[in-house]
């Protein structure tokens, strides 16, 4: 904002400038936010150092940049940007640029997209147009602007470029939803596409691909912003909500824990996390409580088409399988060692058992009242997160606890 406020107060002031410098910008924020000078420049001392922390050399041009030192040619960097032209020299050459000329649009006041760098680099390096190859990423200054004055440009696409017009780009993100998003998901998928669209893959690009087909990619490009934006959500609500401590429903909710753990440790309010088991089958013990509970809630259970009849009582009401329980369901027509055709007319047999039936459930509930009380001892209230539509986890807690 203060950079667009600054340029804009030149065009009509001294618009012989092509371009304006930090300091520059940085005056504007002062006198436009009435801060400090001191603050002023705390800002622009940090801005610079992430500036030097984050910027890196991209692959494509990198390569370019060795293949023309390997074959003796003469080498000049210039670029339109605010940043002085010594601070941008001391990062070409932690990038690993040794370059023999720098040109800064800040420092000259003539920039490449105005058009008035290029004749002061002919003119000052003394060669014909022709002679210079100028490669960059902006079509417009770099390329267009080039061509204006004799010099042959060669576009090389921006990572964000390549991010915009991949089909695998398109799968998860339009630009839409990065404009609406926060500033701190757009840093962190700004990095995720620098890394990702900075150079074209070994293999290249199958646009007719989700995620170029790369298991990789789905995991760091769309999997990763969204667990690490939800586990951070879960913390700030955990935080807010002044928990105890922060429940983690398996098995889903086992990345959302260890990515909680990660930021936790920058958040000493938040609560410690724990992982905590809850089935299907733990639920449906405490859903079912009469005759007409058994009836609606037995499709709640997850029964394998696979699976006997007798092993449906086993492993799904946790009952034993005696010689009385044998001979009841042998009794309707069901063989405890086949499977079962018709569900409901299966489970209102089986309550013809009578309270017997519900013995394994209520086995069930004594235990799990047993092992969430241990595990949520002394905690008088809990954030649980679990996946699902029903909040079935919580219910179940919530009548336990």
């Amino acid at each position: 904002m203060m950079e667009a406020e600054t340029r804009k107060v030149f065009r009509e002031q001294r618009p012989e400038y092509e371009d304006i410098p930090l300091d520059e910008i940085y005056q504007t924020f002062q006198d436009r936010l009435q801060v400090s000078e001191a603050d002023a420049a705390f800002f622009k001392q940090v801005e610079l150092e992430v500036e030097r922390d984050y910027l890196e050399a991209r692959k494509p041009v990198r390569e370019l940049y060795t293949l023309a030192r390997s074959a003796g040619k003469r080498i000049i960097a210039a670029s339109d940007m605010y940043l002085p032209g010594d601070f941008l020299s001391d990062i070409l050459l932690g990038c690993g640029y040794d370059v023999d000329r720098l040109y800064v649009s800040s420092d000259l006041r003539k920039s490449k997209g105005r058009g008035g760098l290029y004749p002061l680099m002919i003119k000052e390096l003394g060669v014909k147009p022709a002679e210079i190859v100028h490669i960059g990423d902006n079509m417009h200054a770099d390329v267009r602007k080039a061509k204006v004055h004799g010099i042959r440009g060669v576009y090389v696409e921006k990572a964000t470029e390549a991010f915009r017009t991949k089909r695998v780009s398109h799968a998860l993100w339009d630009d839409r939803t990065i404009e609406r998003a926060e500033p701190g998901f757009r840093i962190m998928l700004g990095a995720v596409i620098n890394d990702v669209f900075d150079a074209e893959p070994e293999k290249g690009w199958n646009e007719n691909s989700l995620f170029n087909g790369d298991p990789y990619l789905l995991g760091y490009y769309a999997l990763g912003p969204l667990l690490l934006t939800l586990s951070f959500w879960v913390l700030h609500r955990s935080i807010e909500q002044k928990a105890d401590v922060a429940g983690f429903v398996a098995r889903d909710g086992l990345m959302v824990k260890q990515i909680y753990d990660a930021l936790r440790e920058h958040y000493p309010h938040a609560p410690a996390s724990k992982y905590v088991r809850c089935s299907r089958t733990v639920c449906f013990s405490f859903d079912v409580n009469t005759p007409l509970d058994f009836l609606t809630n037995h499709k709640r259970l997850y029964i394998d088409g696979e699976m006997t009849a007798g092993a449906i009582l086993e492993h799904r009401l946790s009952l034993t399988l005696t010689d009385a329980l044998r001979a009841h369901l042998t009794g309707g027509g069901y063989d405890p060692d086949k499977q079962v055709d018709d569900f409901d007319a299966f489970f209102a047999h089986c309550l013809t058992f009578g309270e017997g039936i519900f013995a394994g459930l209520e086995g069930d509930r004594q235990a799990a009242t047993a092992y969430y009380q241990s595990v949520f001892q002394h905690c008088k209230k809990i954030s649980l997160f679990d996946v699902g539509y029903s909040g079935r986890a919580q219910r179940v807690l919530s009548k336990i606890l």
